[in-house]
């Protein structure tokens, strides 16, 4: 599968601190919601992305942050030849 990367964001959680957006496309929302589906996950709100930045930084430092990135530097699209579930042994809180 072949992803393409949209803007750099930030938001207001650790695991979202600074963000690339992932261009939604059928395959993904197809792939997600298979993974979901095996493991008994329930339906709910899909952002996919590539995280930077995991932090609890003041949003004024996010925003500089994702402001700084340059996304000519970075790839705009990628090659996922394998997907991997990892179970992290606990549930992830903010």
């Amino acid at each position: 599968m072949e992803v393409t990367f949209g803007e750099v964001r930030c938001s207001t959680t650790t695991h979202q601190c600074v963000f690339r957006l992932v261009d939604p496309s059928l395959a993904l929302f197809e792939l997600y919601a298979s993974a979901r589906d095996a493991l008994g996950l329930p339906e709910g709100a899909y952002n996919p992305h590539l995280s930077l930045v995991y932090s609890d930084i003041a949003f004024v430092k996010r925003l500089a942050l994702a402001d700084a990135v340059d996304v000519d530097a970075l790839p705009e699209e990628v090659a996922l030849p394998t997907l991997a579930l990892v179970e992290t042994g606990c549930p992830v809180t903010e």
